[in-house]
């Protein structure tokens, strides 16, 4: 049986690899530790939750308000937001579309003004589990939100949450 016999080197790698090597590893990790921490002030993160309306304190056809001049509709939501943990009355905003796609308010041509109002019922905060009021005002009587689309947008963070009444 031949014995190998090996060369005993007791350098493994060159000093200029070994350089290069640490360097290479020193970056790498410096990058993703920048990924992780970065929070981007150009983007903001997604909005992530939902909202859901709810049958019970809703009205989703047009009544007389005897405090108000004309007729409303509105329904009550509740909200789950996960980003933000929460977020003030004020970073909210909140769209309705009517069942054709547009948004509630002024139509052109149109004697009648509708607009939409909001508020949320308890806090000045909304936290996961927040009730918030959407009241459409100016309708006809008889009319119906049924089908119109509530979007609510969250100051400072991208995407939103939506919902189709029913």
């Amino acid at each position: 049986m031949k014995r190998r016999i090996f060369k005993e080197d007791k350098k493994a790698v060159s000093p200029v690899i070994a350089t290069i090597l640490m360097v290479a590893i020193t970056v790498v990790l410096a990058a993703t530790l920048y990924m992780m921490i970065d929070t981007g002030d150009e983007g903001g993160q997604l909005v992530a939750g939902s909202i859901n309306d709810r049958t019970e304190g809703t009205r989703l056809t047009a009544y007389e308000d005897p405090e108000e001049s004309g007729y409303q509709a509105h329904v009550r939501i509740d909200m789950t937001l996960r980003t933000p943990g929460s977020a003030l009355e004020d970073d909210l905003s909140i769209t309705v579309l009517d069942a054709g796609g547009e948004e509630v308010g002024a139509a052109e041509g149109d004697d009648r003004e509708t607009a939409t109002t909001w508020s949320l019922l308890e806090d000045d905060r909304v936290v996961s589990g927040s009730r918030l009021r959407v009241t459409v005002t100016g309708l006809e009587e008889g009319d119906s939100i049924r089908n119109y689309e509530v979007i609510i947008r969250v100051s400072g963070y991208e995407g939103n949450l939506a919902t189709t009444l029913g």
